[in-house]
């Protein structure tokens, strides 16, 4: 229960703001009439003012004005020295500014120390240093018989201001000692209710997981469940599932866009994602480049959709779109950062299947080189192959190959392919963890967390990209993107590389459909260092001799090497 500050016949002045009601002067000195039920509300105070209206013919007429006040409404004169907050008092032998020389509004007592209250600063004391010292005594009747009416209305006004009281604010009763809050800055105790800014300091709680007292004011408080738990704890050890909503305590979680997820949901989340890749090309445009019963299969044998990026330089010092270059058809262009030149673009290709992929390739070599494009070491060659009907299990099998040939690959290209963070190699890891994966949430696990020490997310820029294989594009555009190759507009070598490309995605996605444990040895455990072993097994011989071309050119055996081939210049 919440106890008066103020007593019946007590005299005080009305504190009123801008805007309040004037009906009552601020240098009108009323009493308090009538104490209201304090457990109601915190406006207990009725206090009845004298106003002289002016209205009388024959004088001044005075008539008596009600209100219902808060304490912080209220400005206390009173000659008592137990001193009380809102009482006005006279501040000695100290320097304080006030419109009246030394005269303040009590704010606060506070452990052991007085807040004062000038209407121009506020200021704290040790209390029985003023007491001992002689410096405060009460600001009574004679004192405001001897000060100027306008300084009085001045003080009260300052004073006002400074506390900028709110009527219309919200009201609470401490959770410890019932006396009235403003609930706005105040310590709010989850599912119970406000502290006032006496009792805060003194307020502990029993931290359900840590089994730890902490003090309110060294650490916050949360609820769970009815149970108390100290923040540290609760930003630690508590997560709720951003699928589902359940609240978990030392319970482990996954992470996709930010979300954490336990591990139902994650699962629930990544297969969603699979299913409709925030960045796919519509499978309509896709599945109607198959449909032509004209297609052709000759030299490229595979049915799987294909689309290559080529970055490229134009001849011209930057790329303005007012140079007027007309594309041939099927292809578009982005600006590309990673490529050191302001002129510098990534043409993008739209799939494509079969020898008409491959002729669209050599098509638009040509036409880079009619307009005199090239390309430097920061130019680099991406190729896509469709995997949106490809599950867990085949792109397992596509990690498994790659990471069988890619020893070899990085021999085919330059060095500086292997070096730059856009194609880097896989981490070394163990192949029993690809076999050991069984659902969507512990493949996202391996490759996210352990070959890339990052999250899942829908990102495009996700640092997992940045690998020679690049397995988020499947998350990201439905496809396995190969990232390996360096820059080149020879059409020999992107068609050549695509082939390799498609063999390395077609026999991935059925290795681990095979009954042949000799075939997927050779592979889970590089049995071979013979890349002809496995270009043989893949049904990809063809592509025999230009693999040993591009080992020869790029890293012969005689680390000298002075024929070694410039791809930045390669024509």
């Amino acid at each position: 229960m919440s106890n008066y500050e103020y007593e019946l016949g007590d005299r005080v002045y009305f504190l009123r703001t801008a805007g309040y009601d004037t009906s009552v002067y601020r240098d009108n000195l009323g009493a308090i009439t009538a104490l209201l039920d304090i457990d109601e509300s915190p406006f207990c105070y009725k206090a009845t003012f004298m106003v002289d209206t002016g209205n009388d013919e024959d004088g001044i007429e005075a008539v008596s004005r009600k209100k219902t006040l808060h304490m912080d409404q209220i400005a206390l004169v009173s000659d008592k020295y137990d001193f009380k907050e809102g009482q006005l008092v006279r501040v000695a032998g100290l320097d304080i500014e006030s419109y009246v020389t030394g005269v303040a509004r009590i704010m606060r007592f506070d452990n052991g120390r007085i807040w004062l209250n000038t209407g121009l600063d506020v200021t704290s004391y040790k209390f029985s240093t003023l007491m001992s010292g002689g410096h405060i005594t009460p600001f009574t009747q004679l004192d405001i018989d001897n000060t100027e009416p306008h300084k009085i209305k001045r003080l009260l006004k300052t004073i006002a201001y400074r506390i900028d009281f709110n009527a219309d604010a919200d009201f609470s009763n401490c959770i410890v000692c019932a006396d009235w809050l403003f609930n706005d800055g105040q310590v709010y105790v989850e599912q119970s209710g406000y502290l006032c800014r006496k009792c805060v300091a003194d307020y502990e709680f029993l931290c359900s997981v840590c089994n730890v007292r902490h003090l309110i004011v060294d650490i916050n408080m949360r609820i769970l469940q009815g149970k108390k738990i100290c923040s540290s704890c609760y930003d630690d050890r508590v997560y709720r599932c951003s699928g589902c909503s359940t609240t978990y305590v030392d319970e482990s979680y996954d992470e996709y866009d930010n979300g954490r997820y336990c591990k139902p949901c994650f699962e629930d989340r990544a297969i969603n994602v699979m299913s409709n890749p925030p960045r796919m090309i519509s499978r309509s445009r896709i599945n109607k480049i198959s449909l032509p019963p004209e297609k052709i299969y000759l030299v490229n044998r595979s049915k799987t959709p294909i689309a290559i990026e080529i970055e490229a330089i134009s001849p011209f010092d930057t790329y303005e779109e007012e140079q007027g270059y007309q594309y041939p058809r099927g292809w578009n262009d982005v600006y590309d950062g990673s490529i050191d030149s302001e002129a510098g673009r990534e043409f993008i290709m739209e799939p494509e299947v079969g020898d008409d992929a491959l002729r669209k390739i050599k098509d638009f070599c040509g036409w880079l080189r009619s307009e005199d494009f090239y390309v430097n070491n920061s130019c680099g060659l991406h190729v896509h192959t469709d995997a949106y009907y490809l599950g867990i299990k085949e792109l397992k099998g596509i990690l498994i190959v790659a990471r069988a040939l890619e020893p070899f690959i990085y021999k085919m290209i330059p060095k500086h392919r292997e070096l730059s963070r856009y194609s880097s190699p896989m981490k070394e890891f163990p192949s029993n963890l690809i076999l050991d994966v069984k659902s969507v949430r512990e493949f996202c696990i391996l490759w996210y967390k352990t070959m890339n020490d990052t999250r899942a997310s829908s990102e495009k820029y996700n640092e997992s990209r940045y690998n020679g294989l690049n397995l988020h594009s499947r998350f990201l555009h439905g496809t396995v993107e190969y990232r390996y190759h360096h820059g080149t507009l020879s059409h020999y070598h992107i068609t050549n590389w695509v082939l390799f490309c498609l063999a390395m995605s077609d026999y991935g996605s059925k290795l681990l459909y095979q009954d042949n444990e000799s075939k997927l040895n050779l592979f889970l455990n590089k049995e071979s260092k013979d890349f002809s072993d496995y270009l043989d097994v893949m049904g990809a011989s063809s592509l025999i001799p230009y693999t040993e071309e591009m080992i020869k050119d790029n890293s012969p055996e005689d680390d000298s090497n002075e024929d070694a081939v410039d791809w930045a210049t390669y024509d």
